[in-house]
């Protein structure tokens, strides 16, 4: 009787080694340069943004306040498809921009590899050093960048980073 156990645990234990094995061994997409909103939707190789953009719920106090200020801004989204806080995050993002009504052809979205290098200088022009970062522009000037580590949903700080300076 003690035998068959240790053989059942030993294949149970190879099992779930092997799944584990399977599971990190995953090839992850990398996308490097320009990206659409299209290009993550569309491909079945990024499941995460499809459903995190219809599973988030934004805060809609902070919506409001960056509805009223969205023909004000434009925005480059530096992002690393093979990275997790980019799966959650820039979702999140995508479903708050769909909200307000800002147009998603005007957002500018560049892959990063794994080093945050891209297809061209723009990663060092914005001193991006973690990835998503999300670059506000007020004309040509950076207004700010979003960048992890994210204390608070992305939607309310991009309320508070449009909001007037105090006086």
């Amino acid at each position: 009787m003690k035998q068959i156990f240790w053989i059942v645990l030993a294949c149970i234990s190879g099992t779930t080694a092997w799944a584990q094995h399977i599971t990190s061994n995953q090839e992850v997409k990398v996308l490097t340069g320009s990206i659409t909103e299209s290009m993550l939707a569309n491909d079945p190789a990024f499941p995460w943004f499809y459903q995190g953009v219809n599973h988030y719920q934004p805060n809609a106090a902070a919506l409001a306040e960056i509805r009223e200020k969205k023909d004000l801004f434009q925005i480059i989204a530096f992002v690393g498809t093979w990275d997790t806080v980019t799966m959650r995050i820039l979702p999140a993002f995508y479903k708050s921009m769909i909200q307000i009504g800002y147009p998603l052809n005007q957002i500018t979205m560049y892959g990063l590899d794994t080093q945050l290098q891209g297809a061209d200088k723009l990663p060092k022009k914005y001193h991006i050093q973690s990835v998503p970062s999300f670059v506000i522009l007020v004309g040509k000037t950076p207004l700010g960048t979003l960048s992890p580590p994210f204390q608070q949903p992305i939607e309310v700080a991009l309320a508070q980073l449009l909001q007037p300076p105090a006086k």
